[in-house]
């Protein structure tokens, strides 16, 4: 779980259409970018390294921000398995997944657990494998699953998923292509010479207990 180059350039474009005020991250997030890289993605002088709390508050303006974990191995700021049901009447405009995700065996309840921390017109963030990364968790995820989830008849819209290619995984940025969402029942499949990763923008409209999740193309 960390923050590494393509997240900071993530973190960067969605600054640019939201304001970072309460945030929750699932799991610490360890900064995985090197400081000078930091520096030149953020355009800053600033030197950060460690975990993203103070990077998030000076950078972006987040006016709070709790980290969620199933240990206290990191020091998180809550200790809970996101297998369970959270039980937890605290939300945040802002929910942080980078990382997290692939390693949670209950991805349904964990799923839950993310979009029950989001407050209503509140924004979540994942960046998680989405090929040729077998063996980093228990799962890759394709765009599909994240636009079946975060659909309108779910309560949320804006949904915005990119793929972004990993050729030497966390040191270089290659390129970031838009997996647009599937309106006319034909399956679009993605094949890459590098490891891949989703980087997956949502904004929650209102507040369902339940997730109506069929597969574009059997719906249609």
């Amino acid at each position: 779980m960390g923050i590494g180059n393509h997240e900071l350039y993530f973190l960067k474009y969605i600054s640019q259409k939201i304001s970072f005020k309460s945030v929750a991250t699932i799991g610490r997030q360890l900064l995985v970018s090197q400081p000078n890289e930091i520096k030149k993605i953020l355009n800053t002088k600033e030197h950060y390294e460690g975990y993203c709390e103070e990077l998030l508050k000076k950078e972006f303006n987040a006016t709070s921000v709790d980290s969620y974990d199933y240990s206290d191995y990191e020091s998180a700021d809550y200790v809970f398995d996101f297998n369970k049901e959270l039980k937890n009447n605290k939300t945040y405009n802002l929910v942080i997944d980078f990382g997290s995700l692939e390693h949670i065996f209950n991805i349904s309840q964990a799923i839950k657990n993310i979009t029950n921390l989001c407050e209503v017109n509140g924004y979540i963030l994942h960046s998680n494998p989405s090929n040729d990364l077998c063996g980093h968790g228990f799962y890759q995820f394709s765009p599909e699953l994240y636009y079946s989830i975060y659909s309108k008849k779910n309560g949320f819209s804006e949904t915005e998923i990119f793929l972004a290619e990993y050729p030497d995984y966390k040191k270089h940025i290659n390129y970031w292509y838009q997996a647009k969402e599937l309106s006319n029942g034909k399956r679009i499949e993605f094949l890459s010479n590098f490891s891949v990763g989703s980087l997956v923008f949502t904004k929650k409209n209102e507040a369902k207990n339940n997730f109506e999740i069929i597969q574009s193309d059997y719906e249609f």
